[in-house]
């Protein structure tokens, strides 16, 4: 077997050396898309700190708001009572009776 011509041998080695070489650039452009995957995953999830955070701060504010909703329940219905007794009494009234009112 003859040896190759020295330009040929180079032509080899280089065409050996840019196959790696783009190997490389893709290895590291996949390893760059999963590592900018993982920053868009990181920063849907958060810091672990700042979701605790964010749900105690949500489980106090359901908190607040549901105490605030008994309070608008409990005056609503003290104004029912009362607006459905003063529809009671004028009826009584107009049949000449009176209700009894018992203060606790």
């Amino acid at each position: 077997m003859a040896a190759l011509p020295t330009n040929v041998l180079r032509s080899l080695a280089r065409q050996g050396e840019l196959e790696r070489r783009r190997a490389d650039v893709a290895e590291a452009q996949r390893a760059q898309q999963v590592s900018k995957w993982a920053e868009r995953e990181a920063k849907k999830q958060g810091n672990p700190k700042e979701a605790a955070r964010r749900e105690a701060k949500n489980l106090e504010e359901l908190r607040v708001m549901n105490e605030h909703l008994v309070l608008v329940r409990r005056e609503r219905m003290r104004r029912l009572y009362e607006e459905e007794m003063a529809g009671w009494e004028r009826e009584l009234a107009a049949k000449g009776l009176a209700v009894e009112r018992l203060c606790t």
